[in-house]
């Protein structure tokens, strides 16, 4: 006779194999899986999404342009009586030499223009705010002759001393909006 042995045969019906998860799993429950939350991701980008038009932040550059003639120790020219629909969006001082003072308008028309003063050199001055500049011509301000130039990416640039003060003005706006922004620069 034989032994009787230690494990027990199975008797009956067979034990169902445990399945495994994701185990016969087909594409159109994957799909039916991801659909409520690709239904949450644009539902929460309709909601929060930015809409509109959203102007710039306006600045005051009145504490920049007191420091800036503070330390020239001469008159700065500054820009005044600039029509509606120009709205200051930068200023800055940078007081290493030479001092320089730079105020960025967005103008009427949306394109953008500043101007930069400094007791530096007129080349240095141009170099440093209209990208790859070359000389256009020469135009009457006002009472000034301005050095006309084109940049890079549609920039234009004007370019004249006032006093002893050199000033740029630069940018990718019209150029008449240019011409008045100069025009409207006086120490």
């Amino acid at each position: 006779m034989s032994e009787p042995s230690a494990d027990p045969q199975p008797t009956g019906t067979p034990a169902r194999p445990v399945a495994t998860r994701g185990a016969g799993g087909t594409a159109k429950n994957m799909v039916w899986t991801l659909l409520p939350l690709v239904a949450l991701v644009v539902v929460v980008t309709l909601v929060f999404a930015p809409r509109g038009h959203h102007p710039l932040p306006t600045v005051d550059p009145q504490a920049d342009i007191g420091f800036a003639r503070h330390q020239a120790k001469e008159p700065v020219p500054v820009a005044r009586g600039l029509g509606a629909g120009w709205r200051v969006t930068s200023s800055s001082v940078l007081d290493r030499a030479p001092l320089t003072l730079r105020i960025g308008y967005q103008t009427p028309s949306g394109g953008f223009a500043r101007y930069a003063d400094s007791v530096g050199a007129l080349p240095a001055l141009l170099a440093a705010n209209l990208s790859d500049p070359h000389r256009t011509g020469v135009v009457r301000i006002g009472d000034r002759s301005w050095t006309s130039y084109g940049g890079a990416s549609g920039q234009g640039g004007l370019a004249t001393r006032i006093g002893t003060i050199s000033v740029v003005v630069s940018g990718t706006a019209p150029t008449t909006e240019l011409r008045a922004l100069a025009a409207s620069l006086a120490p």
